[in-house]
């Protein structure tokens, strides 16, 4: 588990939400804390948080919490852009399996993460796959993609989405089913905190 790595996006300035969404309060911690908190839960240890040059918050947050951190120079590009900071930040490093994480995902559990490590790990082609979690017929993150993608994914269209990038390579999606119906839901407006729980 420990080999595994993860990327929370979190460069966006949450313009919906009225905050940058990692630094934002929940229960009483940060969405940012509280996904590292949700993935170390889950035996994720390596983990590394796409941030934009203008959040020395989550940045000091991140530092507290003893993690990477990647700058993403213009997140107003997309989702897309922070992926591909993201894994070439990651380059550098032995290969191993990347979860990707946008942090505002927060619905997120760690026996989903656990959900997608055992599906992998049971995989004849670990290497290429990407597992999505599921449940009620409804897709979500985070989503995990094998070693052998991280260049391919340090490549990816900075303007494209993490969708279209999944699409394409439809021939290598394992569906996971998980336990958790709020998989699907993510946090958009201050009115979407209300339904968060506390349990990870």
């Amino acid at each position: 588990m420990s080999a595994v790595q993860a990327l929370i996006l979190a460069a966006g300035a949450g313009v919906r939400m009225g905050t940058p969404k990692a630094t934002l309060l929940v229960h009483g911690e940060t969405l940012l804390a509280r996904q590292v908190r949700m993935l170390r839960a889950a035996g994720v240890l390596h983990i590394t948080a796409v941030l934009s040059a203008h959040q020395a918050t989550a940045e000091q947050t991140a530092g507290e919490l003893g993690i990477l951190t990647v700058c993403n120079p213009d997140p107003a590009r997309g989702m897309g852009s922070s992926v591909r900071c993201g894994a070439e930040s990651l380059l550098p490093h032995p290969a191993a399996p990347l979860l990707v994480l946008p942090v505002d995902c927060a619905f997120a559990r760690s026996a989903d993460v656990q959900c997608l490590l055992a599906a992998m790990s049971l995989d004849l082609s670990p290497d290429t796959g990407i597992w999505r979690p599921s449940c009620d017929g409804r897709s979500g993150h985070p989503v995990l993609f094998g070693r052998a993608l991280l260049k391919e994914l340090s490549a990816m269209n900075a303007l494209g989405t993490l969708r279209t990038f999944i699409q394409d390579r439809a021939a290598n999606v394992r569906w996971v089913r998980v336990d958790n119906p709020l998989l699907h839901r993510d946090l958009d407006h201050p009115q979407d905190l209300a339904d968060l729980p506390r349990e990870i």
